[in-house]
């Protein structure tokens, strides 16, 4: 078992960030995960790359006009995603990690400039 973390843009449908393979015996995670593709201060995740291309990672909301964030947890059969590399795109990790969902729970907000 294992965990992934998919931060979604709902105003747009954008997916922003992916982090999965978090270890089950995880708690949290720290307040700047490494923008790299597997984060030592997050042993064994790994990061699919942002929107913003060349970078990995969380880049925080800067919209121009007010936009609607999710964030979804999702608890995993698996403890490492099955075909899932370094190459992987945001939207590919998603359908993967969707694919092994046992449970998923939501973190919606609003951030406005």
């Amino acid at each position: 078992m294992s965990y992934a973390v998919v931060l979604t843009d709902k105003s747009n449908d954008l997916v922003h960030w992916v982090i999965y393979d978090i270890p089950s015996t995880t708690l949290s995670l720290p307040a700047d995960v490494q923008k790299v593709y597997q984060p030592s201060n997050v042993a064994g995740a790994k990061q699919a790359l942002s929107y913003n291309a060349g970078v990995r990672g969380y880049l925080g909301p800067c919209p121009p006009m007010e936009h609607t964030y999710e964030f979804a947890v999702y608890a995993l059969d698996v403890s490492a995603l099955p075909g899932v590399t370094m190459s992987t795109t945001r939207p590919q990790a998603v359908t993967i990690i969707q694919a092994h969902d046992l449970a998923v729970t939501t973190l919606t907000g609003t951030h406005a400039p």
